[in-house]
Formats: structure tokens, C-alpha cells, sequence
């Protein structure tokens, strides 16, 4: 699976998580359900990071034309619970759109891009290297808010890595009564890790197929399964 392959599935992904959200009550969204993180505490705080990862790498450091100035806000803490979920929506679909776009045609993935332009010593990288990173980004923050809507006590939508048919979202759901031995999400005290594999060309350099994406709480998302020791 090439950069451009994957993004049209990650983006495929992405819009079925958003279809996903728009159902779930707004206090959901905003409700701090990581009280000790320093940057991001909600749903949509990790939504307005992955679209700032993303168009800042593609568009602010490849293209040269980054969205963001379009969207206003702090990047660095993004505090989202001010902005409404649509304007989130709306600057993702800008910045995707563009990436699509820009994939369509067919740059060159071996150019070689800088890291910090306007530092002659940057360290360098593939143009295919940072795409690779900023999707694999994508789903590691995808796999939090997945942990963060079973939290909550909704049971999150069943993405595909292999071209089946995904289960249709529904919000609102309670979670599935789980044995006694699983940790849930309100009664357990101990945190476990959790683990999806999905094919990566990000990990080829490392001699591997497969990544690996980890999460620790305490529910397990719907197909994911417990981390070996």
C-alpha cells in the first residue's frame, strides 16, 4: 500500500469518525477525560491537533501554504471546548481536501524535504518519509479517541484495515457488558494496554510490516486486544 492508498483509506476513516462525533453530545466532546495531560484534554482538542499536525508538515513545511491562518487558534494548547465542533470539521476538510489534492498529483515522494526551512543545518527526510509520519500520527491520536468514546460509554465505530465492511457508528450505545476478569472503563483501578496491528511502509526501513498501535486504559476497544508482556 503506497502513501496515496493509505491516505484515501485514512481519510475514509476520518470521515466516518466525524459522521461518528456530530451524534454525540457536546458536552461529550469537551469533557477533560485526560485531567493530567499538559496540552490536550478532550475529544476535540486531539481533532484540532491532528488537522494542525497535519497542515502544518504538508502545507506549512512542503507546499508552503499553510491553512492555519485561516483558522485562528493556539496551536500549542488548543482549548478547543471554545470552538464549535462544525468549525473543527470544517478547518479538517480544508486541510485534507488540500493533501488529496496535492497526492493526486503525483509529487515526487523521494525529493528530499527540510524539517525547519529556514535552518540551513535542518536534518532532511523523504517527502514519502514525513507523509508516512504524519499518517501515522493520525491514527495513534484516532486510537485515543477511540479509548476516549468508550469511556464515555459509547461503543466507537468498527474501522476496517483490510477493505471489509465496517460496522455502522452508534452513539449513545452503552458499552457491551464485559466478563468480570476484563477492566471496564468505571470499575477498574489498574490500567492495561491495548494494541491494533495495521500494515505500515512508515516501519519497512526497520526490517517490519506491521504497526503496532498502542493505548493504555481501562477498556479495550472493539477489536483490539491486550498488549503481550
Amino acid at each position: 500500500m503506497n502513501v496515496r492508498e493509505y491516505y484515501s483509506y485514512l481519510s475514509a476513516a476520518r470521515a466516518q469518525l466525524w459522521n461518528f462525533l456530530r451524534a454525540l453530545p457536546p458536552a461529550d466532546l469537551d469533557r477533560d477525560l485526560m485531567e493530567s495531560g499538559d496540552r490536550f484534554h478532550s475529544i476535540k482538542d486531539l481533532l484540532l491537533h491532528v488537522t494542525d499536525v497535519e497542515d502544518h508538515w504538508v502545507h506549512g513545511i512542503v507546499i508552503g501554504d499553510s491553512v492555519h491562518q485561516q483558522y485562528p487558534h493556539d496551536w500549542v494548547r488548543p482549548q478547543a471546548t471554545q470552538y464549535d465542533l462544525n468549525w473543527i470539521l470544517e478547518y479538517g476538510r480544508e486541510v485534507s481536501g488540500r493533501t488529496a489534492a496535492f497526492l493526486d498529483s503525483e509529487p515526487n515522494l523521494n525529493r528530499s524535504v527540510k524539517l525547519v526551512q529556514d535552518d540551513p543545518a535542518s536534518d532532511t527526510v523523504t517527502l514519502d518519509q514525513l507523509l508516512w509520519n504524519v499518517m501515522t500520527h493520525e491514527v495513534r491520536h484516532t486510537a485515543q479517541i477511540a479509548l476516549m468514546i468508550r469511556q464515555l460509554g459509547h461503543t466507537p465505530p468498527g474501522w476496517t484495515t483490510c477493505g471489509s465492511r465496517a460496522r455502522r457508528p452508534r452513539p449513545n450505545r452503552p458499552a457491551q457488558t464485559r466478563p468480570t476478569s476484563t477492566p471496564t472503563a468505571t470499575t477498574c483501578n489498574a490500567r492495561s494496554s491495548y494494541r491494533v496491528r495495521m500494515p505500515s511502509a512508515a516501519l519497512l526501513s526497520e526490517g517490519r510490516r506491521w504497526l503496532y498501535v498502542s493505548v493504555t486504559g481501562c477498556a479495550a476497544p472493539a477489536g483490539w486486544r491486550p498488549c503481550r508482556p
